[in-house]
């Protein structure tokens, strides 16, 4: 009986061991989109204020909206259409720069986020205007925003290989065996139980009926500490398993979304081709065009 409970209390303690893998895991980038917009600081009705003509090398998507100054305060409102349970999944990070005409580069210290209604972030760079900007100057603010996912695009695709799913298999059959022993002892206090009532029948309140009455009850509470502590580590290690096999399965799906190379299909191409811009630092941030060519094989 106490050997079957030690068993139950090790399987119990290798689910705790089990449980971390569900916790504290590590998110990497999994697209990354850069905008950036050319704009001068100019003095209004004595104060200072943002003249942006319009965006320059846009990403694949619109990310700035608008900029504006709020106090001493750079305020950037930009594009982040991921939201519900895909925000959370799937957060935005966002990494601010400034580039002047002479090519210094001003990032941004942990800027202050906030989400505004119309899937928007609001990021406010502090005290930006106190020492960065010079009046009539050509600023280029530069924001890269980056996807993040539990998926690291530079690995394989997320497998549940086999040495993982051991333990689960290993806990399982653990318990099964306890509330298999469980039944055991259920039938042994059946049986001792019967012995009793018909010794107690037949002779009256004989002694001899007193052990088998005494075993009866203790076989019944070995069965149900084996069977209901087995149940336990059984269904328990069935929701662990689950759980890691439906967070596989999410990661497979965004792997395939963001990391995987695409397969050639009607409608896909083996040689893409899209346009390219960007900025050359140190010479002025003078912008450059080209184009972006991806053959798949």
């Amino acid at each position: 009986m106490m050997k079957m409970l030690k068993i139950v209390c090790c399987t119990a303690l290798m689910l705790v061991a089990l449980a971390p893998s569900l916790i504290g895991q590590k998110r990497f980038p999994l697209r990354e989109t850069t905008d950036s917009l050319r704009f001068q600081v100019v003095e209004q009705s004595g104060k200072l204020a943002i003249d942006a003509p319009g965006l320059l090398a846009p990403g694949n998507y619109n990310i700035i909206q608008s900029i504006a100054l709020d106090d001493a305060d750079l305020l950037v409102n930009c594009a982040d259409p991921v939201n519900g349970n895909q925000k959370q999944e799937l957060p935005s990070q966002f990494v601010l720069w400034l580039r002047s005409g002479q090519g210094e580069l001003v990032a941004a210290r942990a800027p202050e986020i906030t989400d505004t209604p119309g899937k928007i972030r609001q990021i406010r760079w502090m005290d930006l205007t106190e020492s960065s900007f010079v009046l009539g100057t050509t600023y280029i603010l530069v924001v890269k925003k980056s996807t993040m996912g539990l998926v690291d695009c530079s690995a394989e695709r997320p497998v549940f290989p086999l040495k993982e799913k051991l333990p689960h298999f290993a806990v399982s059959g653990l318990a099964l065996v306890a509330i298999g022993v469980g039944q055991f002892y259920n039938q042994q206090k059946k049986s001792d139980y019967d012995a009793y009532l018909q010794l107690w029948g037949e002779r009256k309140l004989s002694p001899d009926a007193q052990p088998f009455f005494d075993s009866a009850q203790k076989n019944e509470r070995s069965a149900r500490i084996l069977f209901i502590g087995g149940l336990v580590v059984l269904v328990t290690d069935a929701a662990i398993f689950s759980n890691q096999s439906i967070k596989l399965r999410r990661k497979q799906q965004i792997y395939d979304r963001f990391c995987a190379p695409s397969t050639p299909t009607k409608n896909n191409s083996l040689l893409r081709v899209s346009p390219f811009m960007d900025l050359i630092p140190g010479n002025g941030n003078a912008p450059i065009a080209g184009l972006n060519v991806v053959f798949s094989f």
